[in-house]
């Protein structure tokens, strides 16, 4: 919240935050980032320490310091996300043409891809995306884009079910 003082045990707590901000400093060197990353994220992790720095001595958080240091993330995050994002897509792909050279076409065409996750991956999900585009899959009229007979989703906690295509 906005504009109430914290109490001594948040202001501990913020204490440990800004230590863990300097430990990941340190570590960024091996973090296997390029220097533009490790530019991007010394920026967050330098903006993020200041900010602390400002409600640690002021005792609050007040909205206009939390816009600015929201405003001023939000960039440099969504380029975080979105680098993320890629990674993910040349990491899967890298790994689907492994088994794509050592499976029959036969065993190709029936692969059904599963996606787990704590929610029902739809078209915008990346990997919903990917295994459309690779399995170059048709989805019923009914169907989310990307929802085909050979992506099935689903959850850890649920048992995985396919999605219908009728």
């Amino acid at each position: 919240m906005t504009g109430v003082p914290l109490s001594d045990d948040e202001i501990a707590q913020l204490q440990v935050l800004k230590t863990e901000i300097v430990d990941s400093e340190n570590a960024l060197q091996t973090g296997g980032f390029s220097e533009a990353q490790t530019v991007r994220q010394k920026q967050i992790l330098d903006g993020s320490n200041a900010f602390l720095q400002s409600v640690i001595r002021a005792k609050h958080v007040d909205r206009t310091s939390l816009d600015g240091f929201t405003h001023a993330m939000a960039p440099l995050m969504l380029q975080n996300a979105d680098e993320a994002g890629c990674y993910q897509i040349q990491t899967t792909h890298a790994q689907m043409m492994k088994w794509k050279t050592i499976l029959s076409n036969d065993e190709w065409t029936h692969l059904i891809a599963v996606n787990k996750s704590v929610h029902q991956a739809r078209y915008r999900h990346a990997a919903t995306q990917y295994f459309e585009w690779l399995f170059q899959g048709k989805a019923p009229r009914w169907a989310y884009p990307g929802e085909s007979a050979r992506f099935f989703t689903g959850s850890p906690w649920r048992r995985i079910r396919a999605v219908e295509t009728n």
